[in-house]
């Protein structure tokens, strides 16, 4: 009887352990791409981003060689190294974390992966890519020819810009319109003109010449000679007068 009821409890959800939802951490990967000739080692920035909603604890990046493509090492891993891999600290909802791999270039044709590993459960499965490296003389790892001058639309030919040592514009002639202002100066008149055109004859010597006085000469001494003749004069008239009466 006991047994039942308590069956029937659990049945009804009484007593039941409560389970926690699980937590889940979307990783994506990307790096950058490289260019190099066959021999030479190339460094490639492998980043992993977190997008949550859930941290990602310790997601590892490991480096696969293939033909054509050869992992040295980690030239720069900000974590730890484990088991050939670099070893990233726990990504938080929303950070991400860089790792630097140097890759050798062993031919003309190479092919070579990268992947990312993590304890967190993650619902985008794709966290995986290959490595964007291209060869000098030969091919790129997404199977296109390497062409270090891709070809380009020409744009149209700008025109020239004028000089700034072209000649000024010539000054505007004058309108056969146009009309003296009434303040003008007056133009000087011929004679002003000529007059100031014709240089002015140098002076002559100077020329001694005597005063004319209006005043007679000597007048105080010629006085009585005059009174005289004139006395004399007087008496021929009268001399003459009276002969002439006598005569009639």
């Amino acid at each position: 009887m006991v047994g039942a009821l308590l069956c029937g409890l659990v049945a009804a959800g009484w007593g039941a352990v409560p389970a926690y939802a699980a937590e889940s951490a979307d990783i994506r990967v990307s790096d950058t791409r490289a260019v190099g000739s066959v021999g030479q080692t190339v460094k490639v920035t492998i980043t992993v981003s977190n997008r949550g909603p859930d941290p990602s604890y310790r997601p590892t990046v490991f480096v696969h060689s293939a033909p054509g493509l050869a992992f040295v090492g980690f030239a720069s891993c900000p974590g730890e190294l484990n088991d050939g891999g670099c070893m990233l600290p726990t990504l938080q909802a929303g950070a991400a974390q860089s790792a630097v791999a140097n890759i050798k270039i062993t031919g003309k044709d190479p092919s070579g992966s990268y992947g990312v590993r993590t304890s967190t459960p993650d619902p985008n499965t794709s966290n995986a890519d290959i490595l964007h490296i291209c060869v000098i003389g030969g091919w790129c790892t997404n199977g296109k020819r390497y062409d270090p001058q891709p070809t380009q639309a020409t744009s149209p030919r700008p025109r020239p810009k004028p000089s700034r040592t072209a000649a000024s514009p010539a000054a505007p002639k004058p309108s056969p319109t146009a009309v003296a202002s009434p303040t003008a100066e007056p133009s000087p008149s011929p004679v002003a003109v000529a007059s100031s055109a014709v240089p002015s004859p140098e002076p002559s010597q100077p020329v001694d010449t005597v005063p004319v006085s209006a005043e007679p000469v000597n007048g105080s001494s010629n006085t009585p000679a005059v009174a005289a003749f004139a006395l004399v004069l007087a008496l021929i008239v009268g001399a003459s007068a009276a002969l002439w009466r006598r005569s009639r």
